[in-house]
């Protein structure tokens, strides 16, 4: 079953009993961002989160010893250089 749920302007993301972490939802307001569409995509790299967020493009989850953002580059903090859309979970600098 679902565990925990995070719905953005454009996507959602939900954490199952099984430790996985989904995500989907279409394009948002730049060509930053691949489209998820309606079928559930599994996020690589992360499992068992404690908590998840979501913002319009960005999605953040907290692990058990640290907080990671993938997404839109424009809406996941400062620090991530990148053109293109974070596929994988990065930790968030400086927390």
């Amino acid at each position: 079953g679902t565990e925990a749920l995070a719905a953005g302007l454009m996507r959602t993301c939900a954490s199952t009993a099984t430790g996985n972490v989904w995500c989907w939802g279409g394009r948002g307001f730049t060509n930053r961002v691949t489209s998820l569409g309606a079928e559930p995509q599994l996020v690589p790299g992360l499992a068992f989160p404690r908590a998840l967020a979501a913002a319009n493009e960005g999605h953040f989850a907290l692990t058990a010893d640290q907080v990671v953002a993938w997404g839109n580059p424009l809406q996941v903090p400062i620090g991530f250089e990148s053109e293109s859309e974070i596929l994988v979970p990065r930790p968030v600098p400086g927390l």
